[in-house]
């Protein structure tokens, strides 16, 4: 779960869609989806447009 707000370094305030976020880490789809969830609902991750900014929102 951390290598994906391991991309926050990577490119610090951007949006990144999820299928970049998933794709960059090779998570199958629904580990991934479950992870950005518990990532979100800790408020480590925010939905933004059409994809999330990494980091507190």
């Amino acid at each position: 779960m951390l290598r994906i707000l391991d991309l926050q370094e990577e490119a610090p305030g951007s949006v990144l869609s999820a299928e970049t976020l998933q794709q960059a880490r090779g998570f199958t789809h629904s580990t991934f989806y479950r992870y950005l969830k518990t990532l979100t609902d800790a408020g480590l991750v925010a939905p933004v447009n059409r994809g999330f900014l990494l980091g507190p929102g």
